[in-house]
């Protein structure tokens, strides 16, 4: 009797595992493209811009941005977050996170002001082969030297408004989204984050405006593709892109799917024994 109770819920714990993974995949946003060469962070310079307007904070510190080398394995990428929680480097939930990983080494710098009060807010963090900084409005709000670094992510995917895995959501709007191969200046961030630019601007290498239109600008014409919920609605700058990934629709850290599994994989654990337990007694017998 209790061999058969066993597997039963072995098999229900089974099913409910599948179908959260499931669920998970048909409730995550987002917008994703490849990652082009040009996206890598390196010693020339690097910038990544956005207007953002959070909703909510479903995720695990969400994802604005994400590119990968493809392995998703944390050695090499760039990314720029907001902070679920105060904790670490977090002073407050909504604070603004910029970070990346060399070679397996992570490197993190999180802003001070936070940025999850339904308004717009232009966010921009830049490294110039030494320091990262995260500018908020165009005032610097974080910088930290880290030396000479080179992150990788040509190959990989880029993704807005989630991580790489797809579970990491961010729930709100991103308008004129841009990636610079330089480092922008506060100057250069203040006069032109407020306007729409040329696509031939010098060192711009992607250029999402995100009105009406998922199209890269620049002539690389790397058009993002949708996932999940995600439509034109009123950005700062004309359009922007609506991200709707309510709270609940991914599930940080160990999560749902995390504990369904360690439940499944105790419950056979405790089965196995039991089983070896009545062959023992049935031995001696």
């Amino acid at each position: 009797m209790k061999t058969k109770l066993m597997q039963l819920a072995i098999l229900v714990l089974t099913l409910a595992f599948t179908l959260t993974l499931s669920r998970d995949a048909q409730s995550t946003s987002y917008l994703t493209a490849p990652a082009l060469s040009s996206y890598d962070v390196t010693t020339s310079g690097f910038t990544v811009e956005a207007w953002v307007k959070v909703r909510s904070k479903p995720g695990f510190d969400p994802r604005i941005v994400m590119a990968d080398n493809g392995c998703n394995c944390g050695i090499e990428n760039w990314s720029l977050f907001v902070c679920h929680l105060s904790g670490g480097q977090c002073s407050s939930p909504g604070d603004v996170g910029f970070g990346f990983a060399d070679n397996g080494v992570g490197y993190e710098i999180v802003s001070s002001v936070s940025i999850d009060d339904g308004q717009f807010h232009h966010v921009a963090a830049t490294y110039d082969g030494n320091t990262m900084r995260i500018y908020i409005d165009g005032t610097l709000r974080a910088s930290k030297p880290v030396g000479a670094r080179q992150v990788n992510v040509g190959g990989g995917p880029i993704v807005i408004g989630n991580m790489t895995g797809f579970n990491n959501d961010f729930d709100g709007r991103i308008d004129e989204f841009r990636i610079w191969n330089v480092a922008r200046s506060q100057t250069d961030i203040q006069n032109n984050m407020s306007v729409e630019i040329s696509p031939s601007s010098s060192g711009l290498v992607a250029y999402w405006r995100l009105n009406g239109s998922y199209s890269d600008l620049t002539s690389s014409g790397n058009t993002l593709t949708p996932g999940g919920n995600v439509s034109f609605q009123t950005g700062q700058l004309g359009q922007a892109a609506d991200i709707v990934n309510p709270d609940g629709s991914s599930v940080p850290a160990l999560g749902t799917r995390g504990v369904l599994l360690w439940l499944g994989l105790a419950g056979l654990g405790a089965w196995l024994m039991n089983r070896r337990a009545s062959r023992r007694r049935s031995d001696e017998s």
